[in-house]
C-alpha cells in the first residue's frame, strides 16, 4: 500500500488513515441507481427524455427511470420477471398512465380546449405517435380522433408552443412519478 511508503515513519498516522478508510467503507450509501436522488430539474429532464422515447423500448430500457421503486413494486405485484425489457415495458405503462391522468375526468374523444392542453401535447405525439410537423405524408391508418388532433396541432399550435406544452406536461408527469414512487403504499393507480 502507498501509505506504508509515504508515511513510513508515521505509524500512528497510517493506523488513523486505515481506521478512517474502514469507517468510510462501512457508511451507508445512497442507491446510486435511484433516480429519486436527482434534483427536480434533472428528474424532469430524464422524464421528458423517457416520454420522447415512449415508442422505442430499447431506448426506454436505458432510462434511469426503470430503477424507480414503483417499477419494482408493480413487477412484484404482477408476478413479472425482473429484467430489462419488463422494466422498460412497465415504465412505458406507467408513463402512459401518468399522461392519461393529465386529461380531465370527462374524457370524450379529442378536445382542443385548454383543460386538455398537456394531455394532447403528450398523448398524441408520444402515445399515438403523431409527428405533426413532419413533411412526410400522414399515415392513412389514423382514426378520426387522432386525425382531428393532427389537424389541430398543424393548424392551431405552433411548433414552439407544442414544445413548451410538452415540457410543462413532462414536469407534471415527473411530479406525479415522484409522488407515487415515494408513497409508502402499494397503490399505483393514477390520481
Amino acid at each position: 500500500m502507498l501509505d506504508r511508503v509515504a508515511f513510513s515513519g508515521a505509524t500512528d498516522l497510517r493506523q488513523e488513515r486505515a481506521a478512517l478508510r474502514e469507517t468510510a467503507s462501512n457508511l451507508p450509501r445512497a442507491d446510486d441507481r435511484s433516480p429519486l436522488m436527482l434534483n427536480e430539474e434533472e428528474f424532469t429532464a430524464i422524464t421528458r427524455r423517457a416520454l420522447s422515447q415512449l415508442g422505442n423500448l430499447p431506448k426506454l430500457a436505458a432510462s434511469p427511470l426503470v430503477h424507480l421503486e414503483i417499477i419494482d413494486r408493480r413487477l412484484a405485484s404482477a408476478g413479472l420477471d425482473d429484467n430489462t425489457l419488463t422494466r422498460a415495458a412497465e415504465l412505458k405503462a406507467l408513463l402512459i398512465e401518468a399522461i392519461d391522468a393529465l386529461g380531465p375526468a370527462e374524457a370524450n374523444g379529442f378536445d382542443p380546449s385548454e383543460a386538455w392542453r398537456f394531455y394532447n401535447a403528450l398523448h398524441y405525439p408520444y402515445v399515438v405517435g403523431i409527428k405533426p410537423y413532419r413533411r412526410r405524408p400522414t399515415p392513412a391508418s389514423l382514426d378520426a380522433e387522432s386525425q382531428a388532433a393532427l389537424d389541430w396541432l398543424r393548424t392551431e399550435v405552433p411548433e414552439r408552443t407544442l414544445y413548451n406544452w410538452q415540457n410543462a406536461g413532462a414536469q407534471l408527469v415527473a411530479t406525479h412519478l415522484r409522488e407515487i414512487s415515494s408513497a409508502p403504499t402499494t397503490e399505483f393507480a393514477t390520481a
